[in-house]
């Protein structure tokens, strides 16, 4: 996964249920790269994977 050249990560996923543990993988490994406490790191997953599936569920109205 790049670094970008600002020092932010971007990560693209297909509006699709089935990335959703992609999701979480990679956010675990992004935080712990950035060596936050475990703690934080759980809410951080978390909060993304709700954004995730907030996404689907708000952003997927045909």
């Amino acid at each position: 996964m790049p670094l970008l050249k600002n020092g932010e990560y971007k990560v693209t996923f297909p509006s699709n249920i089935k990335y959703l543990e992609d999701i979480e993988r990679i956010t675990s490994k992004i935080t712990a790269e950035l060596n936050f406490e475990e703690s934080v790191r759980d809410d951080l997953s978390i909060a993304v994977t709700e954004l995730f599936n907030n996404a689907l569920h708000h952003g997927n109205k045909e």
